[in-house]
């Protein structure tokens, strides 16, 4: 029986080192190495547009990712994913941002323009970063209230 072409080329992308099945996350940490002391951090951004915003669009549809990415390079940051989504937010992109007051920034700067009528940035971690969280939470003990 052959094997699938498709199979050859993910044993072959493999033993390069390259993962198929790596993440956003890690395929940008891979594009760009830094000292881990150098390393940025990755935020999520949901927005979601006002009508108007959204009118405008579906008459002269536009690459918002287009803006987005420049706004984030001005703060020093990298656009790894813009996405539109369904649900209560229209919008997600995925950031790598030098630090929080950069994302902080980048969240006012694209809210005042006026298009939007919601945005919510969430610092994301790394599974690592999760693990070593686990690690230092499970070697302390926190009082819960006591009962009245």
């Amino acid at each position: 029986m052959d094997t699938p072409v498709s199979a050859h080329l993910v044993v072959f992308l493999l033993t390069l080192g390259i993962s198929v099945f790596a993440s956003p996350f890690q395929r940008a940490r891979k594009q760009s190495p830094q000292k881990e002391a150098n390393r940025m951090a990755f935020y999520m951004a949901q927005g979601a547009y006002t009508a108007e915003a959204l009118a405008t669009m579906a008459k002269n549809p536009q690459d918002r990712s287009v803006p987005t990415r420049e706004l984030v390079q001005k703060l020093g940051g990298r656009l790894i994913g813009f996405y539109f989504c369904f649900g209560e937010y229209d919008f997600v992109a995925i950031v790598e941002s030098p630090d929080d007051t950069a994302a902080g920034a980048g969240s006012l700067a694209a809210a005042s323009a006026g298009h939007l009528k919601a945005i919510k940035t969430t610092k994301l971690f790394s599974v690592e970063e999760g693990m070593e969280m686990m690690r230092k939470a499970g070697s302390v003990t926190f009082q819960a209230p006591s009962p009245g």
